[in-house]
């Protein structure tokens, strides 16, 4: 195990030198995803990287398209300035694009975007899967994410402010502001929701902070929900717990606040490390098993140099340090700015708890019993604080890890068909 943590550490601090050395590094996220796009639109589907044998790396729309599915790619500002780039598949081959289908919104997880919903395909992908089931589908992106990384008048590369966002602000003013374009631009009343790991932690700040919301989300579909931290923690939520701190200090002293952002050289390095022709490929699946649970019946070997390519996705520091500071506290709180701050902004010393008990939608909880990020005792400790469980249940694979609910090997067999059909009877 201590090899494993002695890689996880040298990645992390690899990271921070190619943030604070772009020209060397090729770490520019915004020069990467000009490229990424200009090659995606000129249809360039079999180029690879100059120095890179075999990997491909196109955007969602690209991405969807190869399978013979629409899709669009929509501009949101936010009430404070930041620029989203969401996704949207409106049709399938067999059910083309039309007015008053029902809306699916996928949230993604840190570090993710909305690619990660669309890997595996159509006979696995929730995402298609919907489309083919007559949905309007819709995937939303997070600000400072590959394709949320812009704002009217802040910087990425240049702003401290820009990265000054949790999860809070993400619920706040993206979702909200997401939910109202899709609902204007499609004339409908509500959507069903569906959220992964930090997706899921999003719509219950959302509804805990503006209840109204609750008549918007006529169902959500929670994946592995990242509320508590209750103990007992696995190794790895230990080890964090234990080193969280010098990790933070070690990024903002550097004056960098953006983390693991989608760039050439990330790309690279992780491809050399965790690609099949790599002798380092085992240590790579380790870090992945340690990270997330251990489940080689479900974990595609050969997805890993896909994956690396669109995984992590960039976020900001505070993002991870809200998680944090949840995790130290064992609560689900707002952002603790420090003492005079906090009474700047919520006027009381510490910050407040959001109330669950505000969230009345219809909620569906799924989790893995072999997710070692949220152990399965916290989904079934937050169906206990929810009015509106539909469902609580484990995946019906007993060693479903957080990650598999993204990309396993029987995802639609063990997972998504279920969620079919709820969102069936339910929405």
């Amino acid at each position: 195990m201590n090899d494993i943590k002695s890689i996880l550490v040298l990645y992390l601090v690899y990271t921070l030198l190619i943030d604070v050395s772009p020209i060397f590094f090729e770490s520019r996220p915004d020069l990467f995803a000009r490229e990424r796009y200009a090659r995606s639109r000129n249809k360039t589907t079999e180029r690879s990287f100059d120095s890179i044998e075999g990997l491909k790396s196109l955007d969602f729309v690209a991405l969807v398209n190869r399978f013979g599915y629409p899709a669009e790619e929509h501009l949101v500002t936010t009430i404070d300035g930041y620029k989203l780039r969401i996704h949207r598949i409106p049709g399938s081959p067999s059910i083309p694009k039309a007015a008053k289908k029902p809306i699916a919104l996928f949230q993604h997880g840190i570090f993710a975007s909305s690619d990660l919903w669309i890997l595996s395909g159509p006979t696995k992908d929730l995402a298609y899967l919907l489309a083919d089931a007559g949905y309007d589908v819709w995937l939303s992106n997070a600000r400072g994410n590959t394709y949320s990384r812009s704002h009217t008048t802040l910087s990425p590369n240049r702003d401290q402010q820009f990265w000054q966002f949790s999860f809070h602000e993400i619920a706040v003013f993206d979702m909200t502001a997401v939910i109202d374009y899709i609902l204007q631009l499609t004339d409908q009343q509500s959507i069903v929701y569906i959220g992964h790991s930090m997706g899921t932690t999003i719509s219950y700040v959302l509804l805990s902070t503006k209840p109204e919301y609750n008549k918007k989300l006529k169902l959500i579909i929670s994946l592995s929900p990242v509320v508590y931290w209750h103990t007992p923690h696995s190794p790895m939520v230990k080890f964090v717990k234990k080193n969280f701190e010098a990790f933070k200090n070690f990024y903002i002293s550097s004056g960098t606040y953006e983390v693991f952002p989608l760039t050439k050289a990330n790309i690279k390095v992780l491809y050399s490390f965790c690609s099949n022709e790599s002798i380092l490929q085992q240590y790579c699946i380790k870090l992945i098993y340690y990270l997330f649970g251990y489940n080689p019946s479900q974990f595609i070997t050969s997805k890993l140099p896909t994956l690396v390519s669109y995984f992590p996705s960039g976020s900001s520091i505070q993002t991870l340090t809200h998680f944090y500071q949840n995790l130290i506290s064992d609560s689900f709180k707002m952002f603790d700015y420090g003492i005079i701050q906090n009474f700047a902004v919520y006027k009381q010393r510490e910050p407040p708890h959001y109330n669950l008990s505000n969230i009345v939608a219809p909620v569906a909880l799924f989790y893995g019993k072999g997710d070692t990020l949220i152990s399965p005792h916290n989904s079934i400790d937050l169906s206990k604080d929810l009015r509106n469980i539909v469902t609580i249940e484990p995946v019906k694979d007993e060693m479903f890890t957080h990650f598999d609910f993204l990309i396993s090997r029987d995802l639609k067999t063990v997972l998504n068909d279920r969620i079919l059909e709820i969102i069936s009877e339910v929405a």
